[in-house]
């Protein structure tokens, strides 16, 4: 199934469904992460909700490889259809914020190059760090670099990582933590 044939083969899923046939629709990683508008798809087909097992997602692959904390990080998918542009706001605010940002791009109009101009001409500093990972059966980036430096094309396997323009201070010995100074 693809992107052009998923309505009709999603018909022929249903309609198996429908005389009794127990289906599964296999989806990469974890819809819920940037499936959900295909979810919403499954669930139009069959008429009602269906169970989901999640995998593992990309955004996780990301913050692995990149050694970056979801408490940190702010994950925006563009991997979707209709109005992007609630996302694209989210995306300039978790920045300004000094967040981390995990971007999957929306592979037909706002790729790695795109998210990084959109950055920059809503104010984010051109200096912070990004990467760009493609296919993350790699061991490294497949570039890395500053966040106006970043202008190659890169294919629909891509996902971006915007680093924060500090590191967060580590939280061991606060008060806060519950650690005692000097007794970890």
């Amino acid at each position: 199934m693809n992107y052009r044939d998923q309505t009709a083969r999603l018909k022929e899923v249903a309609a198996l469904h429908h005389t009794g046939k127990r289906c599964v629709v296999a989806f990469m990683g974890d819809v819920h992460f940037s499936g959900f508008q295909f979810l919403e798809r499954v669930e139009l087909a069959c008429g009602h909700t269906v169970d989901t097992v999640p995998g593992i997602s990309s955004a996780q692959m990301m913050a692995s490889r990149g050694r970056v904390c979801f408490d940190e990080t702010a994950f925006l998918t563009f991997h979707r259809r209709g109005d992007v542009q609630p996302f694209k706001r989210h995306l300039i605010h978790a920045l300004e914020d000094g967040r981390n940002a995990i971007v999957i791009p929306r592979p037909w109009d706002f790729m790695p190059r795109d998210i990084a101009a959109h950055c920059l001409e809503h104010g984010i500093d051109g200096a912070r760090p990004a990467e760009v990972w493609e296919a993350l059966t790699q061991d490294e980036a497949s570039w890395s670099g500053r966040l106006d430096e970043c202008t190659a094309e890169f294919s629909d396997l891509s996902i971006m990582l915007i680093r924060a323009p500090a590191e967060f201070p580590s939280q061991l010995d606060s008060p806060e933590s519950g650690a005692l100074a000097g007794n970890a």
